[in-house]
């Protein structure tokens, strides 16, 4: 992944879980991921000031003022990368684990409906269409 593909993801990961809209544990890798991000760019205020303009409107158009300084680190394999790109697949984990457990929850509501209508059918003595 380049530079501008990861803070794309953990980007879009920060405010989908300030919405709330991750799986439960992506939520925190999220949040925490985002904040490291800031943490390490602290020293650099134009990055800083793109990172939480970016953060303030939910817009992606001040990320391309990062992604070069990202592409370092990249470049460099340093551990603040390794760390970052950590993050980034543990949150694709429970992004994955929670789209699973919506494809059950779904499965299983539509399964359980779909008996209850069989039983109703089995246990009517007309049916009317």
């Amino acid at each position: 992944m380049t530079g501008a593909e990861i803070l794309k993801f953990l980007f879009e990961a920060a405010i989908k879980a300030g919405a709330g809209e991750l799986a439960k544990g992506g939520i925190d890798l999220a949040k925490k991921a985002w904040a490291k991000l800031k943490a390490k760019f602290a020293g650099e205020p134009e990055v800083l000031k793109a990172l939480e303009s970016a953060e303030a409107s939910k817009s992606e158009s001040e990320l391309a003022n990062v992604s070069p300084f990202l592409d370092m680190e990249r470049v460099r394999k340093s551990d603040f990368w390794n760390e970052l790109m950590a993050d980034v697949q543990q949150i694709q984990q429970q992004i994955n684990m929670g789209n699973q457990k919506n494809v059950t929850q779904n499965i299983d509501a539509r399964d359980s409906a779909t008996v209850k209508a069989i039983a109703n059918v089995e246990n009517a003595n007309t049916i009317n269409l």
